[in-house]
């Protein structure tokens, strides 16, 4: 059976592009890689200038940078030979191989290199178009139709499960080789979205009230109140809406908060005997991956819970179940998790939803679900 057709026969993540990039860091790391040697000096991460020209003309190079491009607290030290390694003189007359070279811009700076770089991915324009990257990297462009249409096809021995298909059984010799093979040729990641991305938001600090929920129940404290979360990951406790009276302001995260759903009542052994009695409590989701229980104290706020879920994937909804002790969380894996409060574990999850979930409901015994993909399921 031929293979079938491909447009790139190399790869955009690979153990050898990270060490490319990092040799005079961590040349340990190249050593082991390369069987002892290091690569020929004209053929090392030489310039910013090379290296991008190579990227955008040649039909087998297109390396993704690493993380230390923009990671300002580490002073770009990967891009200088600070050991003073011999790594051999170069051919094209640029001399013994040293410090990377920079680009104009930087003024022959590491740290300004590095600085600006991550200024630049933080910019407007970057986070306006970040998610046509996801949709080719994670998302509906990563294989398929839209893959071909996107001209994002790679050798096929680069997706997840080349090695478990049927017809790619073999003796236990060759299918050692063919791993180690893939596991350095470098791999697409596991394909996380089947429709389009939608775009980064911008809003700062602005009230969400669409996650606005009445406290069941109710009572002194409690009654007339509702919880507001901001995009920066503050939640707010405020009093009758028509006058916007904030009572109590705290943040949780680091990330958007996703969703807030108040519980009537949670697990004893979440509470102290020695801390004031709880009129009620909170969960706040975030798109950091995390959740968090707060209690609403008398005397003020106390989180009493804080887990993540087992993908680590941005949460997206939640909802308390009438028993108090139960959870049901929406994660963009596209699965719905029940956790218990009280044990601090994940007691099942359904995987009914071919795309992010992004809504979920607990209503008279009925579990409801929504997805990216416009479906509701019960």
């Amino acid at each position: 059976m031929p293979e079938p057709r491909f447009l790139y026969g190399s790869h955009y993540s690979a153990p050898a592009f990270v060490v490319f990039y990092l040799v005079r860091k961590d040349p340990l790391e190249a050593l082991c890689l390369q069987g002892g040697k290091f690569d020929a000096p004209d053929r090392m991460f030489n310039s910013v200038q090379e290296a991008w020209s190579n990227v955008n003309t040649s039909p087998s190079d297109f390396k993704e940078l690493i993380p230390e491009f923009f990671i300002p607290e580490n002073n770009g030290d990967f891009l200088v030979n600070s050991l003073g390694i011999d790594f051999g003189v170069r051919q094209d007359g640029k001399g013994p191989v040293g410090d990377v070279e920079l680009p104009p811009w930087a003024r022959g700076s590491p740290s300004a290199f590095v600085r600006l770089n991550r200024e630049a991915l933080e910019h407007d324009i970057v986070s306006a178009n970040l998610h046509h990257w996801i949709d080719l990297i994670f998302g509906y462009k990563q294989r398929g139709p839209e893959a071909e249409a996107a001209l994002n096809i790679f050798h096929p021995m680069s997706y997840e499960g080349y090695c478990t298909t049927e017809d790619r059984l073999m003796d236990p010799d060759e299918l050692l080789a063919l791993r180690t093979q893939i596991s350095e040729f470098g791999q697409v990641p596991s394909q996380l979205f089947h429709l389009p991305h939608p775009a980064r938001g911008f809003t700062q600090r602005s009230l969400d009230l669409a996650t606005v929920e009445a406290p069941p129940g109710g009572n002194e404290s409690t009654e007339g109140s509702s919880l507001l979360s901001s995009a920066d990951g503050t939640v707010f406790t405020v009093d009758k809406l028509s006058t916007i009276q904030i009572v109590a302001c705290f943040t949780l995260n680091k990330r958007a908060i996703s969703s807030l759903s108040f519980l009537a009542a949670f697990p004893s052994p979440l509470t102290s005997s020695t801390s004031p009695t709880a009129t009620s409590a909170v969960l706040a989701t975030s798109e950091d991956g995390s959740f968090k229980l707060i209690a609403l104290r008398d005397a003020g706020c106390e989180v009493i819970r804080s887990a993540s879920l087992p993908s680590g994937l941005a949460l997206s909804d939640s909802a308390a179940l009438p028993d108090g002790k139960h959870v049901v969380i929406g994660s963009l894996d596209d699965n719905v998790y029940l956790y218990n409060l009280e044990l601090g574990l994940v007691r099942g999850s359904l995987s009914n939803h071919p795309s992010a979930v992004s809504a979920v409901a607990w209503v008279d015994g009925f579990l409801a679900s929504g997805s990216w993909d416009g479906l509701i399921r019960l």
